[in-house]
């Protein structure tokens, strides 16, 4: 016979969850948040030569991302102050758009 955990109510959401989860802000459990940046499509400069991995959120599909799909040149990453290089394991997830709430962990360098 299967069992299930002892349930408890969430309060900020009002529904059940397990008695043994705890709740907290996503900001209390992370070093760092910080929001995507798309380098302006019209300028070829930002993407050619195609030089660092770029994450999109299309690319988050709970699960690991092991290899890019796009890229984006040194330049835009000089250009554009919200573009930073993130280490490998870092987690993305989406915030907006068809693909909110997907998430993916890197297994390389790259922004977003």
């Amino acid at each position: 016979m299967k069992t299930y955990p002892k349930m408890k109510r969430s309060g900020e959401w009002n529904v059940n969850i397990p008695d043994h989860w705890n709740i907290k802000k996503i900001f209390w459990n992370f070093s760092e948040i910080r929001s995507g940046s798309t380098p302006n499509t019209s300028n070829d400069e930002f993407y050619e030569p195609e030089e660092i991995p770029w994450i999109v959120s299309g690319d988050l599909k709970n699960s690991e991302i092991h290899s890019p799909r796009k890229f984006i040149s040194k330049k835009a990453m000089i250009q554009i102050p919200n573009l930073r290089l993130f280490p490998i394991n870092t987690l993305f997830i989406a915030m907006i758009g068809a693909t909110v709430g997907k998430v993916g962990i890197i297994k390389f360098p790259a922004t977003s």
